[in-house]
């Protein structure tokens, strides 16, 4: 049988990102194969570690990469580099998806960190990942509201941002973020092509989410979410209003779109080219006053969703 070079391996690999057990099972297949699977099973590390035990390991790997100047200022304790060695690949250039939750959950409560603070370990790790010398860049970034009380995430401002973050094709956020790191994150982020934006009517302010939408080029796949009990209700109709706007600059390329709310402008007649449209509005009352869309034309609609029916 012939060898197979890597970049036909790479592409089936990528096949079965999902299937973590066939992936680790090629680790041990020889050095070309080991070389090719490991960025993939590193790429988004969160899809496979959701218990304590695999996180601890998973954390005393990131920290295996931190240089000793760095572990002796975070006081680590020294049993960790006595136990494991230093690892053979730079796993955290292999990393892709940046979920701010989800590096919060590995810091949390881990005891081999003895006197540092715990802001001062997550702005340790954040330059770990987020540095000008990283060989590669992210192309997924999770940001949540959920630690913005105890936390400031300026992640605009770390060095090598725009390096890192240059190339991101995929946004998901939720809540009440800072709009000044959305601000911040629009002047290096011009190639998103998926945005989630949950928890609409959670927010303050939406000025920040507003501009990152605005200054993305081919922005295809538009995710709008709200609240269950506030579904559609929102009494803040601006916020609604302006991001509808702000999707109307991109009426060429929107090509899927999930709103939670009744739209407040006519921005689906500036849409033609949408292939899938959602609607998850579970308040009747909130249909009211829809007539324009029996005479709304969409020739390439070929998905569409609600959950009423409409008569």
């Amino acid at each position: 049988m012939s060898k197979l070079n890597e970049d036909v391996l790479f592409v089936i690999f990528k096949e079965l990102k999902h299937d973590k057990k066939s992936l680790y099972s090629c680790l041990f297949v020889n050095k070309t194969w080991c070389e090719t699977v490991v960025p993939i099973l590193w790429e988004n590390p969160g899809q496979y570690h959701g218990y304590n035990s695999s996180m601890s390991k998973l954390f005393k790997s990131i920290i295996l990469h931190l240089s000793e100047e760095s572990r002796d200022t975070l006081g680590i304790d020294n049993s960790i580099t006595e136990t494991y060695k230093r690892p053979l690949f730079n796993y955290i250039d292999c990393w892709k998806y940046l979920d701010i939750s989800f590096i919060e959950n590995l810091i949390f409560g881990r005891r081999i960190i003895k006197n540092s603070s715990t802001s001062v370990i997550k702005n340790e790790i954040l330059k770990l990942f987020i540095n000008k010398n990283r060989n590669t860049k992210f192309i997924h970034l999770f940001i949540q509201d959920k630690y913005k009380k105890y936390y400031d995430y300026q992640l605009h401002h770390i060095s090598g941002a725009e390096h890192c973050f240059s190339n991101l094709e995929s946004f998901y956020c939720q809540g009440d973020v800072d709009q000044n790191v959305m601000k911040g994150l629009a002047k290096i982020c011009k190639s998103i092509k998926k945005f989630r934006f949950e928890y609409v009517s959670c927010c303050a302010d939406i000025s920040g989410i507003i501009k990152l939408i605005e200054v993305q080029k081919r922005l295809n796949d538009v995710d709008f979410t709200d609240d269950y009990y506030n579904n559609g209700l929102n009494t803040n109709k601006s916020f609604y209003k302006s991001l509808e706007e702000s999707l109307i600059r991109h009426a060429e390329t929107v090509h899927y779109l999930r709103m939670d709310w009744k739209p407040i402008t006519r921005l689906l007649s500036y849409l033609p080219n949408l292939l899938s449209l959602e609607f998850n509005i579970t308040h009747t009352k909130c249909w009211d006053e829809l007539d324009y869309l029996n005479d709304l034309l969409l020739p390439n609609l070929k998905i569409l969703k609600t959950h009423i029916i409409l008569s």
